[in-house]
């Protein structure tokens, strides 16, 4: 039996918010790597806080993350016919 412990939340509102976008950033990941695909496109919401102080930049890489992420997982992938091989020189 695997137990799976439930990390506490940080302190502070921009570490939560961090912690949170890197749950979803390590999800999407995996969904990913498993050539997972959404059946309809998904397209996140244009960014409604602006983030300012030491974590700025962070929180704002992490809404690009998943922006693409997003945008990766509602592409289908080529079909094995389609994808270009490229010879060893």
């Amino acid at each position: 039996m695997i137990i799976e412990q439930v990390p506490v939340l940080p302190r502070s509102p921009a570490a939560v918010v961090a912690s949170i976008q890197g749950r979803a950033i390590a999800l999407l990941d995996r969904l990913l790597r498993r050539e997972g695909r959404a059946p309809v496109r998904v397209t996140p919401p244009e960014p409604t806080t602006e983030y300012r102080g030491a974590d700025a930049e962070l929180l704002r890489l992490q809404q690009e993350i998943l922006a693409l992420a997003l945008d990766a997982l509602g592409t289908a992938p080529f079909p094995d016919d389609e994808v270009a091989v490229v010879p060893d020189p």
